[in-house]
């Protein structure tokens, strides 16, 4: 059985157990679910796995950073917009740096996507 198996065979369920693990604690949640988001192809389990790191203050902008690498690489448009927004974070939050240069090259790129809402998210995040 895989990691993503050992949550339950529902992506709902897997999604809030997600959650619940990035809601006690980031450095203790970060090593499985960045696994769980790798193998698990259920776009809501992997929205709510971006969605609940984002959200959380004291994560290591670089955790963020390679998260979001994954989900604009998705097939799923869903999954590249959550992806496109912590971009957008890292270019306003680690403006300085490689981070910060890196996360807006990637924007960059997202303008040619063929879904509107990464595009939008792209712009969006572009904006500073």
């Amino acid at each position: 059985m895989d990691r993503a198996e050992s949550f339950g065979s529902d992506p709902n369920v897997r999604a809030e157990a997600a959650n619940a693990l990035v809601s006690n604690g980031v450095q203790r949640a970060w090593p499985l679910l960045k696994d769980v988001f790798t193998v698990d192809q259920a776009w809501l389990v992997r929205c709510s796995i971006l969605s609940a790191f984002a959200e959380q203050q004291e994560i290591d902008l670089k955790w963020l950073y390679e998260l979001a690498q994954m989900a604009i690489k998705d097939a799923d448009g869903t999954v590249r917009v959550s992806g496109a927004e912590i971009l957008g974070r890292l270019v306003r939050e680690a403006s300085v740096g490689d981070l910060g240069r890196d996360s807006r090259s990637l924007l960059q790129s997202l303008q040619q996507d063929g879904d509107h809402r990464v595009v939008a998210a792209a712009l969006n995040g572009l904006q500073t």
